[in-house]
């Protein structure tokens, strides 16, 4: 069964909902998909530390596009087997659909301020992925899938994650001055942007906003908030992170999200913080 499957890849997070109630985020990937489909969304729990405060939660563990790749490739390949003329395609981060929202949708969290997911489990640390298929309501409910509701939920608007952001932001509407946006920012950055980096203290990503979140408290004290997942868990550097980051060799070092930009943007990062450090 699907739900088996999640189980064993220790996903525990997961709902469908018809692709009818999802909206498009990228026009060439959702042109790509048939309609009247049934999109499975699911969560990936990755908080294994802090980073010792010197580096994102996510930033820390291995990047999850690996993790999604393998828990997409068991799910196809079940599926495929089990129901031959059926369609399946799996999708995370550059996704046809507006994931958070998508994800809420199914009932899997609410919306924070910051337009992160926040579920009630693992808080906003999580990652979204989403399985599209047209396999029906019927056969998902037999295959273990829940329904979610398809409304979207919005949480209690505290402020307390922009109080504690860096730059004041907003969410996505203010991206431009996101600390977490900035470290993976290419090229030189200006004095104004540097000092934002040091006063958000991380050399990749900022959890300034997910750390204070009261969800992310509540699932702190209840024990929830540990990723189950051995990808996460086994490749976290949270023990002097900008040392391990400095000694990684080439293929560990591409493992990890921060790779992307290559070692050039993070080593200007960590130059960066070392100058607060010497101030």
């Amino acid at each position: 069964m699907i739900r088996d499957i999640l189980s064993d890849l220790k996903i525990d997070s997961f709902a469908f909902i018809p692709s009818a109630l999802c909206r498009e985020a990228n026009g060439r990937l959702f042109s790509s998909v048939p309609r009247d489909m049934n999109v499975i969304f699911m969560l990936f729990p990755y908080y294994s530390g802090n980073g010792g405060g010197d580096i994102s939660a996510y930033g820390a563990v291995h990047d999850y596009h690996g993790f999604a790749k393998e828990v997409f490739s068991s799910l196809e390949t079940y599926i495929s087997d089990k129901y031959p003329a059926s369609y399946v395609r799996g999708f995370s981060d550059h996704s046809p659909y507006l994931e958070c929202e998508g994800a809420a949708r199914a009932g899997l969290g609410i919306i924070g301020e910051n337009s992160l997911l926040i579920c009630e489990k693992y808080s906003s640390y999580v990652f979204i992925g989403e399985l599209i298929t047209s396999l029906s309501r019927e056969e998902l409910s037999a295959e273990g899938v829940p329904e979610g509701d398809g409304i979207l939920r919005y949480c209690e608007g505290c402020g307390a994650c922009k109080a504690a952001c860096p730059a004041g932001c907003a969410g996505k509407r203010e991206r431009e001055s996101c600390v977490s946006h900035l470290t993976q920012k290419k090229g030189e950055l200006s004095d104004s942007e540097k000092d934002l980096i040091k006063k958000g203290g991380s050399i990749w990503g900022c959890d300034a906003c997910q750390s204070v979140c009261p969800h992310t408290k509540k699932a702190l004290r209840e024990g929830t908030l540990l990723s189950p997942v051995d990808y996460f868990r086994s490749s976290y550097i949270g023990e002097d992170p900008v040392r391990s980051v400095e000694e990684m060799e080439d293929d560990s070092f591409a493992l990890y999200p921060f790779a992307w930009r290559k070692r050039q943007v993070i080593e200007r990062n960590i130059s960066i913080i070392k100058e607060k450090n010497n101030d």
